[in-house]
């Protein structure tokens, strides 16, 4: 439709640890128009990905089918469990 976009790097001396500067940042870009490219914000106490989701630690390809398919009474408890 014609729009452009501007895609501007953060400056270097932005703070990845500060979450209101980086909100503030993003805010100022974004009422220009502009995307905000880099590292915004890092949280250094957040819990890992992995640990929250309780994934396996192996690669997917690695795992056998029973660990794959669990059986119908694992998918009826993940199932009730969502409800």
């Amino acid at each position: 439709d014609g729009t452009l976009r501007g895609i501007h790097k953060l400056r270097e001396d932005h703070d990845p640890g500060n979450r209101w500067t980086a909100l503030a940042t993003t805010r100022r870009y974004q009422e220009q128009g502009k995307i905000l490219t880099g590292l915004l914000f890092v949280d250094d106490e957040a819990e890992d990905l992995h640990g929250l989701l309780k994934t396996a630690n192996a690669p997917l390809s690695a795992l056998t089918e029973k660990e794959l398919c669990p059986g119908i009474e694992a998918l009826e408890a993940i199932n009730e469990s969502l409800r």
